[in-house]
């Protein structure tokens, strides 16, 4: 058993850190990968998944879709227009024209998941006032 304990730790934290990198690098799914490490974290040790939860990246890009499977339209359009610019600049760089059109489906699959199959919620109001 603690061995499958170890497991899901080192699992986590390399999801941890290529959900991190994805943040910067184009093409790279920075919230899927993110999602895996809350997971095996989950399974793997209580205190470390406390410690990613209380996380603020955690916060912003993972815990409404977690909670509810769903994002406000703030999110939704953050995600979108982030992701799209990083593929766009990924195709700019990319000469292959195979790749270029395996991106370009990757980006009308990402709109026609966050749009159809993630429900758009509206903003809660946290304690300091602040829109979510």
């Amino acid at each position: 058993m603690k061995l499958k304990k170890i497991f899901y730790v080192v699992v986590s934290a390399l999801f941890l850190v290529f959900g991190l990198i994805g943040i910067v690098v184009p093409g790279l799914p920075t919230t899927p990968l993110l999602l895996v490490s809350v997971f095996c974290a989950a399974h793997g040790s209580t205190r470390f998944h406390q410690w990613m939860i209380r996380q603020t990246w955690y916060k912003n890009h993972v815990e409404s879709y977690v909670e509810s499977r769903a994002m406000t339209r703030k999110s939704k359009a953050i995600i979108l227009a982030t992701a799209s610019t990083m593929i766009g600049v990924a195709m700019i760089f990319v000469g292959y024209w195979q790749i270029k059109v395996m991106l370009m489906i990757l980006v009308v699959l990402k709109y026609v998941y966050f749009l159809k199959y993630i429900e758009t919620i509206e903003p809660t109001v946290q304690k300091e006032g602040k829109l979510e």
